[in-house]
C-alpha cells in the first residue's frame, strides 16, 4: 500500500508474483566426516546451524568448530559476505537467518544450512527482509515436515511466493527497512547497558 516513487516522481512497475527460487541461487551445506573437524583454530571455519541465531551469526568457544582437510574439495561450499545462510532444521527453523558479514567471508557451510545469494534481478537485503519476515516464518510453520525435528527442504525455500518490485524499488525498500534495523539495534544496545549500569548501582547501594 505504501509505494517509492521513482526519481521523476512517477510510480515503479507493478509487483509481479514469483516463486523466490526465480530469484536466488541456493544451496545446501557439504556432509564433511568427523576426523575433518576440530575444536581446535587454525583451520577453515564451519558454519553450522547452532552458530546461526535470529539476524546475526554467534561465535564461542563452546560451538565453533574448524575443517582441517583438503580445501580444494569444498571450495563450492565456501560463503561469501551478504550471503544470506538459514538453519533448515531444529525448533527455530524459518527464525534463524543472518547475513554474512566480513567477519565470516570463507566460512564452511555444512549441511543443514541453506545459503542463498541474489540473482542479477534482485538485491540481497531485500531478500533478506523477505527470508526474515514473520511471512516467511508463517510459510515455514506450514510447510516444515512434522515428523521428528521440524524441517524445511532447497525445494519448499523456491517455492516460496511473492510480489517482487523491480529491482530500483527493491533496493529503497531494503536500504529503508535495514536503517530500521540499525535502529533497533542501537536502542536494544542501549536498553542492555542502561540494565547492566542499574544492576551494577544495586550492588554499590
Amino acid at each position: 500500500q505504501i509505494r517509492f516513487k521513482q526519481e521523476d516522481g512517477t510510480d515503479f512497475p507493478d509487483w509481479e508474483m514469483k516463486k523466490l527460487g526465480t530469484q536466488i541461487n541456493v544451496i545446501s551445506g557439504i556432509a564433511l566426516k568427523g576426523h575433518d573437524i576440530s575444536e581446535k583454530k587454525g583451520g577453515l571455519p564451519i558454519l553450522r546451524g547452532i552458530n546461526i541465531t535470529e539476524g546475526f551469526i554467534r561465535h564461542s568457544s563452546k560451538i565453533d568448530r574448524y575443517y582441517h582437510g583438503e580445501i580444494a574439495k569444498i571450495s563450492a561450499y565456501l560463503v561469501k559476505q551478504n550471503d544470506i545462510v538459514l538453519g533448515m532444521d531444529g525448533s527455530k527453523v524459518g527464525k534463524n537467518v543472518a547475513l554474512i558479514s566480513q567477519e565470516d567471508d570463507n566460512s564452511l557451510l555444512i549441511q543443514r544450512v541453506a545459503r542463498i545469494r541474489s540473482n542479477d534481478n534482485s538485491d540481497i537485503s531485500f531478500i533478506f527482509q523477505v527470508i526474515f519476515s514473520i511471512f516467511f516464518r508463517k510459510y515455514v510453520d506450514i510447510v516444515n515436515t512434522s515428523s521428528g525435528i521440524p524441517h524445511i527442504s532447497l525445494r519448499q525455500i523456491r517455492d516460496y511466493k511473492i510480489k517482487f518490485p523491480c529491482l530500483e524499488e527493491q533496493q529503497k525498500i531494503a536500504h529503508f527497512l535495514t536503517a530500521i534495523d540499525q535502529k533497533i539495534n542501537q536502542v536494544s544496545n542501549q536498553t542492555t547497558l542502561t540494565e547492566n549500569y542499574k544492576k551494577g548501582l544495586l550492588q554499590q547501594l
